[in-house]
């Protein structure tokens, strides 16, 4: 979601939204999505560089029912919909039009990776099938990529247990409970 931020905020400004209203200070408004929300940027080449100038603007959106943003940039969403983020500095004013998804940062909060070694070599392995066998996501189905990590997003929160098998080595099964309100990380050694 990050790079669709940036992209927006790329055509926003070339059709015009995220220039200044007013003529004097070119000023050049970014967002992104984070974890917990949205993050945006102000910056400006008043003086020749590149300059941030965010903890210096007055911050406001077009509907405060949908998302607020504090003084440092920080959008916080309470609802899905669209708004414009606007920033003013030294009397000029840029804006920018994003779609935000209410509790759209917390999936990572719903989702489960981890690294799968070998036991004894400690080699990161893989394609090994990672698959949840019973609890609220059984059926789920990923496996390891070159790195040897497994991710699977969008999990039902409860508690659920994952079977790790790989041809060679003896599988393990592994129960988890996915609470829905911090990272979740499992890692598992396999043993030839």
């Amino acid at each position: 979601m990050r790079f669709l931020a940036v992209v927006i905020a790329v055509a926003a400004m070339a059709a015009g939204c995220g220039a200044p209203t007013a003529p004097g200070i070119p000023l050049s408004i970014g967002c992104g999505e984070e974890l917990d929300g949205w993050r945006c940027t102000l910056s400006t080449t008043e003086s020749g560089g590149v300059r941030d100038v965010t903890g210096l603007a007055a911050w406001s959106t077009s509907d405060p029912g949908i998302a607020t943003v504090n003084s440092v940039g920080f959008v916080t969403v309470l609802k899905t919909g669209g708004v414009a983020i606007r920033a003013t500095y030294r009397g000029n004013e840029v804006a920018l039009i994003i779609e935000v998804v209410a509790g759209a940062g917390r999936r990572y909060y719903r989702a489960l990776s981890g690294w799968v070694t070998n036991a004894q070599t400690q080699e990161k392995l893989t394609n090994v099938v990672v698959e949840i066998v019973s609890g609220p996501n059984a059926g789920r189905v990923t496996s390891t990529g070159t790195s040897g990590a497994y991710q699977l997003y969008d999990l039902d929160l409860g508690t659920f247990t994952l079977r790790f098998t790989r041809a060679g080595y003896l599988t393990a099964d592994r129960t988890y409970t996915l609470t829905g309100d911090h990272y979740n990380s499992l890692d598992v050694t396999l043993t030839p």
